[in-house]
């Protein structure tokens, strides 16, 4: 099935841009994440790329032979699986390198299983293969496998939704640590750079669990101040393992998963408390919102605070309906503002390293 031709070259050149566009439409919609620093139409514009490319790799090298619903998948699946798990790297990047390692381990032990028989049925005289044809086949048998531990990862992670952040009400009330307290102006970036610089990966990497708490705790008091928004209390506790932190608004109280805090990269758990932080904006906005004088609360301007109000109270969680999570307002927009203040504080690192290296060049 896999190596026979099942639909004339134009019917699978067509059907392949039609499945390859419709599942980008799709994939945007629901499981697309900006990749790394890049903000979203730049990663859009990656994920279309990179697409495109492999789609036409997949094309090309079955568009005489193999053109059937399998490749097809594999054309897609590839593409999109590639993308998928680097896009979530941040996130989960102790498991998902797993999946790539595996992916790798299977089509290079392929690959020496299909060459070192070829050689041995060469000497032997027996087999009338041209090397081409052995080395297209094994690339097309390896993209098989490669895909297929792809889309293997894709379900993995779907089927453990809460891989980022979540703003779910706390059952036990968390064991605070220490709280963080606003001095206004004294909490920007530029006050504080010698702790954002932390946040590079070289540096995050040598400090321990104490002191990047000591670091969030400085995000959140810079968010805090720009939010303005009162002051947030920053702790750790056990929290489920695909849960990073999530919010109290009863408490005003921002809980990072100890394990995660430990272990995972400075972008994941500023991403993190930059997520939590904006929770508490939304909090303050629902204030404000319930507040204000019935006639008022129509105009367009406090339209998203009455959608946060009613998300609040009819919440949805991710372990019951992770795409009705993930497209409630509140998520979205806290999404939306962590991945850009991500972007912003790399963006002041790296300014600030310039400055230095054009003062020191003076």
């Amino acid at each position: 099935m896999r190596n026979a031709n099942t639909m004339s070259r134009t019917e699978y050149v067509w059907k392949n841009l039609y499945w390859v566009t419709l599942v980008f439409l799709l994939y945007r919609n629901t499981l697309f994440r900006p990749l790394f620093t890049f903000d979203r139409r730049q990663s859009l514009l990656l994920l279309a790329g990179s697409v495109i490319l492999g789609a036409s790799i997949g094309i090309l090298l079955t568009y005489k032979r193999r053109r059937n619903y399998v490749n097809l998948l594999c054309n897609i699946l590839l593409s999109y699986g590639i993308y998928y798990t680097a896009s979530l790297w941040f996130v989960d990047h102790t498991r998902l390198p797993k999946f790539a390692l595996a992916a790798g381990i299977l089509a290079a032990g392929y690959a020496l299983l299909v060459f070192t028989t070829y050689a041995i049925e060469r000497a032997r005289s027996n087999l009338d293969v041209s090397v081409w044809k052995c080395l297209s086949s094994c690339l097309l048998n390896c993209r098989t496998l490669i895909a297929c531990v792809l889309a293997a990862s894709v379900i993995f992670t779907v089927a453990n939704p809460l891989l980022g952040i979540h703003a779910e009400e706390p059952q036990e009330d968390p064991v605070v640590l220490d709280t963080t307290d606003i001095s206004g102006e004294d909490e920007t970036i530029a006050k504080n750079i010698d702790v954002v610089l932390l946040l590079q990966e070289e540096e995050w990497a040598h400090l321990d669990a104490a002191k990047r708490l000591d670091v969030m705790k400085t995000i959140a008091d810079i968010e805090a101040n720009y939010l303005g928004i009162p002051e947030v209390t920053v702790c750790t506790g056990e929290l489920e393992e695909f849960i990073l932190g999530h919010y109290t608004d009863g408490t005003r109280t921002i809980t990072l998963n100890s394990d995660a805090l430990a272990s995972a990269d400075a972008h994941t758990m500023l991403t993190t408390i930059c997520h939590e932080c904006y929770h508490a904006y939304q909090h303050r906005l629902v204030d404000l919102y319930n507040e204000l004088d019935p006639e008022n609360k129509d105009l367009l301007l406090f339209y998203e605070a009455a959608q946060y109000r009613n998300e609040f109270a009819n919440y949805i969680d991710g372990f019951d309906d992770y795409y009705a999570y993930r497209s409630q307002w509140c998520e979205a927009d806290s999404t939306e503002y962590a991945e850009d203040s991500v972007i912003d504080y790399y963006r002041r690192i790296d300014q600030y390293k310039k400055e230095q290296e054009t003062g020191e060049e003076e």
